[in-house]
């Protein structure tokens, strides 16, 4: 089983992009507390597509506190001298925000909302909106 779930902090914005198919990709970076180390942090980087990558680059911001569920994946090249590269990243299936870094126009809207009866919830592969009463807990 290949799971991985983080919390950290966005260590600047994210960087948004489009594949050759026009498909939207973004990539965070997210710092993460090495458990029993003090005052160590784990630079980590996060790739996201679709849905997800759009909403990442338009609502975390450096700073911000993101959590995260994804697969550990490694991507491997032979770079111009011949050398054999890789790079480890999180291949984001889902993202949530845990705490803005500042107080906003936008995080405003989403306390206002939250108080008046709950938090939206968003289907990412089609971009519906999902009820309160459609969720299984």
């Amino acid at each position: 089983m290949n799971v991985v779930s983080l919390v950290g902090v966005v260590g600047r914005d994210p960087d948004l992009s489009y594949t050759r198919g026009g498909t939207p990709a973004c990539v965070v970076i997210l710092g993460v507390d090495r458990p029993g180390k003090r005052d160590t942090t784990d630079w980590i980087r996060c790739q996201s597509y679709g849905k997800t990558a759009e909403w990442l680059a338009k609502w975390m911001h450096k700073g911000d506190r993101l959590g995260l569920t994804g697969a550990l994946c490694c991507d491997q090249w032979i770079n111009r001298d011949g050398q054999k590269q890789h790079m480890w990243y999180i291949l984001i299936d889902r993202a949530e925000f845990v705490e803005r870094k500042r107080d906003s126009a936008d995080s405003a809207a989403v306390r206002a909302y939250q108080a008046a009866g709950g938090v939206a919830y968003e289907d990412l592969e089609t971009g519906e909106d999902i009820s309160q009463d459609d969720l299984p807990f």
